[in-house]
């Protein structure tokens, strides 16, 4: 299942088997919505480690996107500070 909301554009246009514009705008907010709590849920602050040759390292894990399962897609960020 999918957390994004697909738009059904029909079969060929204006056949009326797909979303009238108000349905498809609904869903485009939905998913907007969605996509921009992801985004605003990465964390801003990294956290800090030390390797045994005393190299800092920030260390973070951020959302990147969307996969087509509406799931989050992340990415593991590490910089020598």
């Amino acid at each position: 299942m999918s957390l994004l909301q697909r738009i059904n554009t029909g079969t060929v246009p204006n056949d009326g088997t797909g979303d009238n514009l108000l349905a498809a705008f609904q869903k485009l907010n939905a998913n907007l919505a969605y996509i921009e709590a992801l985004l605003l849920s990465s964390p801003l602050t990294p956290m800090f480690a030390v390797d045994g040759t005393g190299n800092k390292y920030s260390v973070s894990v951020v959302v990147t996107g969307v996969d087509d399962q509406g799931q989050p897609t992340t990415a593991l960020s590490v910089n020598r500070i």
